[in-house]
């Protein structure tokens, strides 16, 4: 569910996410369903097409907004729609990730509740509910007495919640659970990276249209920039490809698994071996 969201909004361009979509069709119908490149290639096939989507919210067709485009293709200054720019943008585009990713952690540590209490192991989930409540209370306390962006009413409420959610962790986990405060905190703005990586593909698809566009006045020159202008942009989107894809995953197993997530199998014991025969 998150990783396309993730995916989308790192690669964020019209023209590349049909690249990204065509790419990942041709991979799924090269590689056997039995093997793990053929799921990999459906995931990255089915979040192309959000990417797609996005790339029009953010108003970016390789690097340019159509107003542009349609101006090279002759209709003057038309403009359909009024995207949100990401370059224009940043500060709402962070906050908005940021938002993301306290939804998608407190999801996470919902999810890790359930599983305790499923599995009868009552410490865990309370530990679980508490950094939930952690999580909650900490946005809303830092957002009302710290940036303002909610009402200073809010914040004595959340302060009570956030300490009782404290006291959880510490009875769940011992004083040694409050070490893993610094962590979600930067597990919080480790979705900044969104935005981040998204930025570097604009910027870097700005500077190949205001360097190397193969407009008439280039003249015999055009022989060129025209092969130049189209590689610049395969480069550039392949390397949007290929972070937004380890980034989301990254964001999606890092971030939102850790909070639910349990594993089976046998346990992984690397550089050990077991004596058999003794000689003193």
């Amino acid at each position: 569910i998150f990783f396309p969201i993730f995916y989308a909004m790192m690669v964020g361009d019209f023209i590349y996410g049909i690249i990204s979509f065509f790419i990942a069709r041709a991979l799924m119908k090269k590689f056997a369903p039995g093997g793990i490149m053929n799921p990999v290639a459906k995931i990255w096939m089915w979040s192309a097409i959000p990417a797609i989507i996005s790339g029009i919210i953010y108003d970016e067709y390789a690097g340019m907004p159509h107003k542009e485009i349609l101006g090279h293709l002759g209709f003057g200054a038309v403009e359909l729609y009024h995207g949100i720019e990401r370059i224009h943008n940043v500060e709402f585009l962070l906050t908005l990730c940021v938002m993301i990713g306290i939804f998608t952690m407190g999801l996470g540590f919902l999810l890790g509740f359930v599983n305790a209490r499923r599995h009868g192991n009552n410490r865990h989930a309370l530990a679980k509910l508490g950094w939930f409540g952690v999580l909650c209370s900490g946005t809303i306390l830092l957002s009302s007495a710290l940036f303002t962006a909610l009402p200073k009413e809010y914040a004595q409420p959340s302060g009570v919640v956030f300490v009782l959610s404290l006291a959880a962790i510490v009875k769940a986990e011992g004083m040694i659970g409050l070490i893993e405060l610094p962590s979600l905190l930067s597990n919080v703005l480790s979705f900044a990276r969104i935005i981040a990586v998204g930025l570097v593909g604009t910027v870097i698809a700005l500077i190949l249209n205001e360097m190397a566009f193969p407009s008439p006045d280039k003249g015999i020159l055009l022989i060129a920039f025209i092969p130049l202008y189209m590689l610049g942009h395969l480069f550039n989107a392949g390397m949007a490809m290929f972070e937004s894809f380890i980034q989301g995953a990254r964001l999606n197993y890092v971030e939102f698994y850790s909070k639910f997530f349990e594993g089976g199998g046998a346990e992984f014991s690397p550089f050990r071996f077991e004596r058999r025969y003794l000689k003193d």
